[in-house]
């Protein structure tokens, strides 16, 4: 009997401690739960600013899509992108605008001489090839912010292999 007693005893001293230890696990799986939604949530917030800005790069070189709604939408997407970005590419996106309202306003001087104008066509001919480069080289400006995961560690086995392809 004095064995049950001492047994119930060292239980309920173990209970405390055990309860503790618990908890601070589900703690941590919270916090880190809380730290993947906060870096999903920038990565959807940058993903949005990357996106216009490829629609934007493709809108300037397509001559269908009026030049005015192309440079709203774009202007509207890249607000606050000081705030998820650095700097660089802060002024990177600030320098897409300006780049495309120059080959607009080149087009829009065509238009008003009415003659061919070669240096005005080459100029703009050359915009649109630099539009077309910047297409490609997008993804390497924006790659550094886009990472999701902080190691490889974090991601599902499945995601690891995607992570361990090369990309040609």
């Amino acid at each position: 009997m004095l064995w049950v007693k001492f047994i119930v005893e060292l239980l309920q001293a173990l209970a405390t401690p055990a309860i503790a230890v618990v908890g601070s696990l589900i703690a941590y799986r919270q916090w880190k739960i809380s730290d993947a939604k906060l870096r999903l949530d920038l990565f959807e917030r940058r993903w949005a600013i990357f996106a216009a800005a490829g629609r934007f790069l493709a809108d300037t070189v397509n001559p269908t899509v009026p030049f005015q709604e192309a440079q709203i939408e774009f202007t509207r997407a890249i607000s606050g992108s000081l705030f998820l970005f650095d700097h660089d590419i802060d002024q990177y996106l600030k320098g897409l605008l300006k780049k495309a309202e120059r080959q607009q306003s080149l087009k829009h001087e065509l238009e008003q001489n009415g003659s061919l104008d070669a240096a005005l066509i080459v100029e703009i001919q050359g915009v649109s090839i630099w539009a077309l480069g910047e297409l490609i080289a997008l993804e390497k400006k924006f790659a550094p912010f886009m990472q999701v995961l902080q190691n490889k560690r974090e991601a599902p086995s499945v995601t690891r292999k995607i992570l361990r392809r090369k990309t040609p």
